[in-house]
């Protein structure tokens, strides 16, 4: 069975023989399911799949007030595709397009469940990730190891560099 979302309002009308309320429900599942999807559309990059840069921040500020209630850290880290102008110059931007899409799969599936990996613009993709700079730099060689193993065609070898930071409480 079809999930409905339903709507309800009452008003109170006068009877004859005293008062009452007019009881109406307005089948709202179409306007709830464009919502939901517009919402999605504003998060996620059409392209990749993965999280956008509005997500990205979202996530940041969201693990900042956890990380401050807590007490505990959290690192940022991001990533560029090495010499990504030369795999559209050479091979077109569909090509460019395949490699993105490739790449943020590998870093997706390096990270938690609990980290975000989004990008960022272009060619750039940043991960939010809880936790002390340890763990970080071990998703990071991850990343950068998943990234060197894919195979994306023509293009003959792939890598990508990193920035790493950790926030501590407060800052």
């Amino acid at each position: 069975p079809r999930r409905r979302v339903l709507r309800r309002t009452w008003t109170p009308v006068r009877l004859g023989s005293g008062e009452g309320f007019l009881v109406t429900w307005h089948d709202v599942t179409a306007q709830r399911e464009l919502l939901r999807e517009r919402e999605e559309q504003a998060l996620v990059d059409a392209l990749t799949g993965v999280p956008n840069r509005r997500a990205a921040e979202a996530a940041l500020r969201t693990e900042q007030e956890r990380c401050k209630r807590a007490g505990t850290r959290l690192c940022v880290a991001m990533f560029d595709i090495d010499h990504f102008k030369r795999v559209n110059d050479e091979h077109g931007h569909a090509v460019g397009d395949d490699v993105l899409k490739a790449v943020a799969r590998a870093l997706e599936g390096e990270a938690r469940m609990t980290d975000t990996v989004a990008r960022w613009g272009g060619e750039e993709f940043v991960a939010v990730l809880s936790g002390p700079i340890e763990g970080a730099r071990a998703f990071c060689e991850r990343a950068r190891a998943a990234v060197e193993r894919l195979s994306v065609q023509p293009v003959s070898r792939l890598t990508i560099s990193a920035g790493l930071a950790e926030v501590a409480p407060g800052e």
